[in-house]
């Protein structure tokens, strides 16, 4: 084994073949083909969704880890793992924001037989969508100046 890059492991293709049979089987340890950038920021009406694959021989799989390196699991209505190795985080209510969740460091795993490769460090970041909108009302002032009169606008409050 050699490293890749800072904590990825990557293991050399493995030829075997069965004696008597002719068959000749390649193994490769998974490599990354996508992973999601460093940092994911999303609002909490929009969800997101976080994609990471990998190939291999044998097929890798693709977990999920948080940044101390524990597994992550799906929470009902707050988080999803899919079959096709992303994590979904759905919309939510501000009542439903858990920091542990929504305030997180996250990385992909992609394992099969021959070895594993850990993805970069992901920082993701859920914050509630907040609309603002302001009402004018026009101000206008006369002063003694060069200028016969100044317009301008201002927030109600």
């Amino acid at each position: 084994m050699f490293r890749l890059h800072k904590g990825a492991l990557f293991t050399d293709i493995f030829r075997f073949s069965l004696p008597g049979r002719g068959v000749v089987l390649d193994s490769q340890g998974p490599v990354l083909v996508s992973e999601p950038r460093s940092s994911v920021e999303f609002s909490n009406d929009t969800g997101a969704m976080i994609h990471c694959s990998a190939h291999g021989s044998p097929s890798p799989r693709i977990d999920w880890l948080m940044g101390d390196g524990s597994p992550v699991l799906p929470i009902p209505n707050i988080r999803e793992m899919l079959v096709n190795g992303s994590m979904y985080f759905l919309p939510f209510g501000a009542e439903s924001y858990r920091h542990d969740v929504h305030s997180a460091v996250y990385r992909c795993q992609a394992s099969n037989s021959v070895g594993k490769v850990l993805g970069r460090e992901i920082t993701v970041k859920a914050g509630k969508r907040e609309s603002v909108s302001f009402i004018f009302r026009r101000l206008s002032l006369d002063l003694v100046s060069p200028y016969p009169s100044v317009s301008r606008f201002l927030p109600v409050d």
